[in-house]
């Protein structure tokens, strides 16, 4: 009678697979957590920008301001 998979024996070739499974799968959850996060000013100079194009095409091209134009006011 066989034994349950998680008690038998593995081969060779099944324990090489199942380090580069795991090996693969650090890297990537380590990559999702590098990437995690855009930095928050890049996105404020993006939405300013995008805004601000908006403004100089009149409705053209560039997004209005739906966040508010705050945001984009030079701090003092």
């Amino acid at each position: 009678m066989r034994r349950p998979m998680a008690t038998r024996n593995l081969t060779r070739e099944e324990r090489i697979r199942n380090r580069w499974l795991v090996l693969l799968a650090a890297l990537a959850i380590g990559g999702f957590i590098a990437v995690g996060g855009d930095d928050p000013q890049t996105e404020v100079d993006i939405y300013c920008s995008m805004v601000q194009l908006y403004k100089d095409t009149k409705g053209d091209a560039g997004w209005p301001a739906y966040k508010g134009e705050k945001i984009c006011a030079p701090s003092k």
